[in-house]
């Protein structure tokens, strides 16, 4: 991946802590493992093994609110992805310690070569993209990704687990919003969405106000009568909200069912939070801004 500083308190990888959170000793994980898994490192004798024969998944519990996990093995750059899967059940205290993804799927015919329980899976190369961003060099991470966790040869399981969508995303501690590679016009985007922030800070005595003076007692919008402090950081920030993940109507559920969501663009992440209130700025210093 291009490695370059983040401007102001925007993060780069590898992510922070509480990615280990997923991992920890003693989460409840009540199910049964999924066969294949081989012993030791992922080597050359296990990467021969995946010409014999193909993955096979366990069945789920459908009386129960049983998934799969998936823990995504270390690595960096180029390395292959390996992972492993899980059975947990949602319908026990505590729940299990997982991360979700959300992204744009993309052509089902584009696809890509994970390790899973060492053996060779075809999965979608948008499904293979967002867990090499996600993958964590020094530590697993246990997340939830529908192209994998679901047995996409199962139309029943299929059916059944996206009637389970809203208890998986409200479970996660976190959603992981995959926006694509890193491309040049990253960094002057993050660099406009500060800029916006820093004057909602300034205008609204940090976020105190925001409410208050972006909407009426009845709900209706309040425009500004005055322009943005730098009219160009608005076209610079479109380019992100322009993102294909932003037209998703599914994304609305995912989203607001998560406790936190985490936009990941390139090797950048921000919160999804900074980039629902820079786009509702922009939207009420609209009129100050005809091109916008």
């Amino acid at each position: 991946m291009n490695k370059f500083p983040a401007p102001g308190g925007y993060k780069t990888v590898p992510e922070d802590a509480l990615a280990v959170d997923a991992t920890m000793e003693g989460e409840t994980l009540q199910g049964p493992e999924e066969p294949c898994q081989m012993p030791g490192t992922f080597g050359l004798e296990q990467l021969k093994l995946t010409e014999t024969a193909p993955y096979e998944y366990l069945r789920l519990d459908r009386s129960r609110m049983e998934i799969r996990l998936l823990t995504l093995e270390p690595g960096f750059g180029s390395d292959v992805i390996r992972c492993t899967l899980k059975h947990a059940f949602l319908d026990v205290t505590p729940t299990p310690l997982y991360e979700t993804t959300s992204y744009v799927c993309g052509p089902p015919i584009f696809k890509s070569t994970i390790l899973l329980h060492g053996r060779e899976v075809q999965t979608m190369s948008t499904s293979e993209a967002a867990l090499r961003r996600m993958r964590l060099q020094d530590k697993p991470r246990t997340i939830w990704i529908d192209s994998i966790c679901i047995d996409q040869n199962d139309t029943d399981e299929r059916g059944h687990q996206v009637g389970m969508m809203y208890q998986i995303y409200s479970e996660t501690f976190r959603n992981l919003i995959y926006l694509g590679l890193y491309d040049d016009t990253i960094a002057d985007v993050i660099v406009a969405m500060e800029a916006i922030m820093q004057e909602i800070a300034r205008e609204t005595r940090d976020y105190a106000d925001f409410q208050k003076l972006l909407f009426h007692s009845n709900d209706f919008d309040r425009f500004s009568k005055t322009p943005l402090s730098n009219p160009a950081n608005c076209p610079t920030f479109l380019r992100l909200v322009d993102n294909p993940w932003f037209s998703r109507l599914w994304v609305v559920q995912e989203v607001s069912l998560a406790l936190t969501n985490v936009c990941h663009y390139g090797d950048f992440e921000v919160s999804l939070t900074d980039v629902v209130r820079s786009a509702r700025w922009l939207h009420h210093k609209c009129f100050q801004m005809p091109r916008c």
